[in-house]
């Protein structure tokens, strides 16, 4: 997934992130960008502040922007490995379906509430006190914008953590870990944004 010495690529990508990482299927214009300190809406990635290292990367330090709602540079990177997971609305991966049924969950053109009839629920996601990250063509995180949407790093430690896939169980109390929160199952993850069952 990077560069080890660095990575350009016409732009400043995101910890030397390569634009064609798994299989080789190369993305053109995909190479995730970040600003630092201002939040430049065109780029993928707001760092807030650049250090100290501890903190550098911590989850109240890095947030999603959105520079074209219909699609998520970050998902179109996990796509270069993660094929048969990672797409569009209506696009083959989530099993063509345009409305609200899907075979997998979008990694972009999903909003949060967006879709209404109890699917899933701006309200209940504002709700919470530690939320998933999620991204924001507005560049509005808290509280929650009715233009968030969730990614793959929604809900997925790209570099795992000690829950099944990576994933992030974050119930919306307690302490956020890499694990998540007091969160202690998927269920918990899920009804971060998803107000059935």
């Amino acid at each position: 997934c990077h560069q080890p010495h660095g990575y350009n690529a016409g732009g400043n990508a995101w910890r030397n992130l390569k634009h064609d990482p798994g299989n080789g299927f190369p993305f053109p214009g995909v190479t995730v960008t970040y600003a630092t300190g201002t939040n430049v809406l065109t780029e993928d990635i707001y760092q807030v502040a650049a250090g100290p290292l501890a903190t550098h990367y911590s989850y109240d330090n890095v947030f999603f922007n959105e520079p074209d709602p219909t699609k998520s540079h970050y998902g179109q990177f996990c796509k270069g490995c993660h094929t048969d997971f990672h797409g569009d609305k209506g696009g083959p991966e989530e099993g063509g379906a345009t409305g609200v049924e899907w075979t997998r969950h979008p990694t972009n053109d999903a909003d949060i509430g967006a879709v209404g009839g109890g699917h899933s629920s701006l309200t209940d996601f504002t709700a919470h006190t530690n939320r998933v990250q999620v991204m924001s063509a507005s560049g509005v995180w808290d509280p929650p914008a009715a233009d968030n949407t969730p990614s793959c790093m929604s809900c997925h430690k790209s570099h795992g953590n000690q829950n099944s896939f990576g994933l992030i169980y974050m119930s919306g109390t307690g302490t956020v870990t890499e694990q998540g929160d007091a969160g202690t199952w998927a269920k918990d993850l899920c009804k971060q944004c998803h107000v059935q069952g």
